[in-house]
């Protein structure tokens, strides 16, 4: 079947199941995914990321596209590892290490860091609502949708009362166990950039010059390299889901200048993060949006977005796992 033909009887499948009810039963999208067998990787890659520009106008119900289409990445590399563990079988072959590291998503246990705290809540948004605030919502968020996922012993590093050190959180996630740890934050602008309105007969400061998200590494880190796959799985997750990235901390002027290693995909190098280097295990941080944005933040306080960046962490942490320390 021609690949155009396929995408259409895909979408369509999706959109009919859309119009009485928000979720797909996983094994249901799994039929409807069977033709995708016959496709390469690249064929299947450009399918998704056509899918994915359609979030919105299914049904008119974009949370609904995004756990519909949500999967597709995911099935992809599970029939793929299947598909791998079965040739090696008839071959008779030693498995590979990647492959005979398999995955355990109920023991991999992922760090999820809620960046700040009250008494130091980090960027103010547009509408006045500090960062922390936002960083709690979606912390919250991706842990309960990491669990569901398979990722049982996946925790939140979050103040109890009293703020939290970055030497702490950082001595807590190896406490734990962590295989990897995610700090999530949401992103501002220079003050240069950011111009005045009222707001409940309060100032407060704005720019729409800047969206999207960031995700930084540092090569301090004591497992950059695996630090960089990660922080390049998530942001092509967040991509496939429609997000983009900004590149304003690239920008050569005070309070930026930050190298990226990757344009395309919005990953920066940022080494004195204490958060990064001092972790023991890989580790990125996130800037998920920038709520100084106006209409970016509105889409977070509105829960869309949140749901895009969930579901790109559940996909990022799944497809780390499966892939190994040595992945690629």
């Amino acid at each position: 079947m021609a690949l155009a033909a396929i995408f259409l009887d895909f979408i369509n499948n999706v959109r009919d199941k859309l119009i009485d009810g928000w979720f797909i039963a996983r094994d249901d999208l799994e039929r409807d995914l069977e033709s995708f067998e016959r496709l390469s990787d690249e064929e299947v890659l450009l399918t998704s990321h056509l899918s994915y520009r359609l979030r919105g106008r299914i049904q008119g119900r974009p949370a609904a596209a995004e756990i519909a289409l949500g999967s597709l990445q995911d099935l992809r590399f599970v029939r793929r590892d299947q598909r791998d563990a079965g040739s090696i079988a008839g071959s008779g072959a030693a498995p590979s290490t990647a492959t005979a590291a398999a995955c355990v998503p109920s023991s991999f246990g992922i760090a999820l860091d809620i960046g700040h705290d009250r008494a130091h809540p980090g960027a103010i948004g547009a509408s006045g609502t500090p960062e922390f605030e936002y960083n709690q919502l979606l912390g919250r968020a991706a842990v309960a949708a990491l669990r569901n996922a398979g990722f049982a012993t996946a925790f939140l590093i979050e103040e109890r009362g009293t703020p939290l050190g970055i030497e702490e959180r950082t001595r807590i996630a190896a406490e734990r166990h962590a295989a990897l740890l995610l700090s999530l934050h949401h992103d501002s602008v220079q003050p240069r950039y950011l111009s005045e309105r009222t707001v409940a007969g309060r100032p407060q400061r704005f720019s729409d010059l800047f969206h999207g998200f960031s995700i930084f590494v540092s090569g301090r880190n004591a497992h950059a390299k695996q630090s960089e796959r990660f922080a390049d799985l998530l942001a092509q997750a967040l991509l496939t889901r429609g997000l983009t990235p900004s590149l304003h901390h690239a920008q050569a002027i005070p309070g930026e200048n930050r190298p990226l290693l990757n344009a395309r995909l919005g990953v920066y190098r940022f080494d004195d993060l204490v958060i990064l280097a001092g972790a023991s295990m890989p580790a990125a941080l996130l800037e998920s949006g920038v709520i100084v944005n106006r209409a970016e933040e509105q889409a977070i306080r509105q829960g869309s977005y949140h749901e895009a960046v969930v579901a790109a962490v559940v996909q990022a942490v799944g497809d780390f796992c499966r892939r190994g320390p040595g992945g690629r």
